[in-house]
């Protein structure tokens, strides 16, 4: 501070105050503004590559921008315009550090020198009407230049651009060197193939099966095939059989979701097809959160009770059977209004017949609940003590296994599940969970040694 400003501050009375030495958060608003004019003048010197030696002016640059820049705290005006009650003008604003040629006047250019001077833009000048211009060279720059402005890249510097030099001439005599041929790339001979304990057959059956089908990708394309109009025919009856819908009118504060049909080939054991299956899927996507469904979550058996029911088979010398459930979803009964559009192929006799759903369908966000809760509310492990032993019943999502040391108590099971759900006896547990899991294909050739306690090269290679 100055002895004249502190003499001016006594004359009236005014008392100063200086913050702490080190303590610049004590001056808020002017670190502030400190740092936004530091942060833009950061930027002008970086990004036209232009030295520090020019730190004033960009400075000068940065505030002329800051003025005439809109302000949130302004209500989004230029502090240019609340000074002189106009908006600026942005006419005249170029690229800091850009290169620009000043046009010189007739008396300081003859008609075989150059016609202008290269020069690097730094700014605007308060005093004249013209910008504050660079230049290496020692002719002055006019007061009224005629200025041609061009981008520069950041390799772009302020002197003006060397002459090309003349590329040597070749000589008559040198002899074209041939060129190297890169050196060949090294590879591996070994023969790559997939483990043992995975088994061969089984995956090379189903990878040959499934890139020999070609599925349809809609219905419209599906219905050129006998095989998939059988699927769709099949699919559209079990749905009537099952009473999954009531047709009715659509009411009108209801917009029914879409469905679908999706298309897949079942594959035997072998990889041999066993069926063309055509699925219709609702298009669950469009559904509401309170509005057609609520809760969502149902448990899952894990792979590792998978694994110890297989390991306590083997152990007691146990039969594995196997069942499936059709369509497993669709006895789940639902517990909200859900309105379908009616599937493609289904006969209609109004154009504004929707389909109310009383069970559940795939795709339904609940679906996997509901049909949890159909089957039971327990755990989906689930075991019965009777006088021969236990009986042990796995269900996965449709897919079910039942062991037990008695074969007259699984039978007993497969009839009360015959009677209760659609069901399909698959037989003896050979293949389980899709051709991704191949490990359950060894249980095919799976053989127990009676009470022994001993388990044959299959079982113990799979669970050693």
């Amino acid at each position: 501070m100055s002895h004249l400003f502190e003499d001016f501050l006594q004359t009236h009375d005014i008392i100063s105050q200086q913050s702490c030495s080190s303590t610049p958060q004590q001056n808020e608003v002017a670190e502030r503004k400190n740092r936004h004019l530091l942060d833009v003048v950061r930027t002008l010197l970086l990004e036209s590559s232009t030295p520090s030696r020019f730190l004033c002016e960009a400075l000068s640059t940065a505030v002329h921008l800051i003025n005439r820049l809109p302000s949130p705290t302004l209500h989004h005006n230029s502090p240019f315009t609340k000074l002189f009650g106009r908006p600026p003008s942005y006419s005249n604003l170029r690229t800091f550090g850009c290169v620009c040629y000043v046009h010189l006047p007739a008396h300081e250019c003859t008609k075989l020198t150059t016609q202008s001077i290269q020069c690097a833009f730094l700014g605007y000048s308060i005093h004249q009407k013209a910008p504050v211009l660079n230049t290496s060279s020692l002719a002055p720059v006019p007061s009224k230049p005629l200025l041609v402005y061009q981008r520069r890249s950041s390799a772009t510097s302020h002197q003006p651009p060397a002459p090309p030099k003349p590329l040597p001439a070749p000589s008559p005599t040198a002899a074209p060197v041939p060129a190297t041929p890169p050196p060949p790339l090294r590879q591996s001979t070994r023969v790559r193939r997939p483990p043992d304990r995975f088994g061969s057959s089984p995956l090379s059956s189903f990878t040959a099966t499934l890139s020999s089908i070609s599925l349809p990708s809609s219905y419209t394309q599906a219905m050129k095939h006998e095989c998939w109009r059988k699927a769709v025919e099949t699919e559209l009856l079990a749905l009537e059989e099952n009473q999954t819908w009531d047709v009715v009118p659509c009411p009108s504060s209801v917009k029914p979701i879409g469905s679908k049909f999706v298309f897949s080939v079942k594959l035997r054991f072998d990889g041999s097809i066993d069926r063309y299956k055509a699925q219709l899927v609702a298009l669950g996507n469009k559904q509401e959160y309170g509005l057609d469904y609520d809760e969502t979550f149902a448990p899952v058996t894990k792979m590792t009770i998978i694994r110890t029911i297989l390991a306590l088979a083997a152990s007691q010398s146990w039969p594995l059977h196997q069942m499936d459930v059709k369509n497993a979803f669709l006895h789940g009964d639902l517990k909200e209004e859900v309105y379908l559009q009616l599937p493609s192929g289904m006969p209609t006799s109004s154009p504004n017949d929707v389909c109310k759903l009383k069970r559940s369908l795939y795709g339904l966000k609940q679906a996997p609940r509901v049909w949890f809760e159909k089957v039971s509310m327990t755990p989906l492990f689930f075991y019965n003590e009777h006088l021969w032993g236990i009986v042990v019943l796995l269900v996965y999502v449709d897919d079910i296994i039942i062991t037990d040391s008695d074969l007259d108590a699984i039978s007993a099971v497969q009839t009360l599940l015959h009677s209760t759900f659609h069901m399909k006896d698959l037989g003896q547990l050979t293949y389980f969970l899709g051709p991704s899991s191949t490990s359950w294909s060894l249980l095919a050739s799976a053989q127990v040694q009676s009470r022994s306690g001993s388990v044959s090269r299959p079982y113990q290679h799979y669970f050693s």
